[in-house]
């Protein structure tokens, strides 16, 4: 892996990954080892509630923009689907010109980008909910879900 797992460097980038998961509000857990199956009510209740389901982005598609082009691409269930543009300096994504994109929710889910100096890296991430090795969902722990899930239990709406 490069870099090396839980260097100095990947510990640079996972802070730059926090920051983006931060702005788009997307919750983020490092987590090596799912060999451990946890079997127990949480599996029924994360069958009905998908907002207690852990969740890890896939890169879906990656495509380089040229100088000054235009792009006009179609994204299917834009809902699930964060996409990023950033720009390329030698052969490198430089994460400080990144730039996420706006999609449309309803209607035609068509991004555009107007042509820019400079190459840019297109890239399309889906959403995908973590799973262990025996099929069960991987609980999302956070402050907001225990929370939710407090209020629920309480009778509150959350």
């Amino acid at each position: 892996m490069v870099p090396a797992f839980l260097s100095e460097e990947f510990f640079d980038l996972f802070l730059e990954v926090l920051q983006v998961a931060q702005k788009e509000k997307i919750g983020i857990r490092l987590a090596e080892d799912f060999s451990m199956p946890g079997h127990d009510a949480f599996n029924s209740m994360s069958e009905k509630n998908k907002n207690i389901r852990g969740q890890y982005l896939v890169l879906e598609h990656t495509e380089q923009i040229p100088n000054k082009a235009d792009l006009e691409k179609s994204i299917e269930n834009p809902a699930d689907v964060i996409v990023q543009i950033a720009g390329v300096e030698n052969d490198k994504v430089l994460i400080s010109k990144l730039r996420t994109l706006p999609l449309p929710l309803h209607g035609s889910p068509i991004i555009s980008w107007k042509g820019q100096p400079g190459v840019h890296q297109l890239m399309i991430f889906r959403k995908k909910y973590a799973s262990d090795p025996f099929g069960a969902y991987v609980r999302m722990f956070s402050g907001t879900i225990r929370a939710r899930l407090r209020r629920n239990r309480l009778g509150g709406v959350s």
